[in-house]
């Protein structure tokens, strides 16, 4: 058997999953603003909103 390093000992392999995890933390934080925020830009959300207010 060749003596090969694994990803847990490789220095490597812990950089790229940290940076992985980074990766995944912000694209989580995106997505989840990009839902909770008001779809100001949609004309049709626009058109209901301003029919709510009258």
């Amino acid at each position: 058997m060749t003596n090969k390093l694994s990803p847990e000992q490789s220095w490597w392999g812990w950089k790229l999953l940290i940076v992985a995890s980074i990766l995944s933390v912000l694209f989580m934080i995106i997505f989840y603003l990009a839902i909770n925020n008001e779809p100001d830009y949609m004309p049709s959300q626009k058109k209901e909103a301003d029919d709510g207010v009258t």
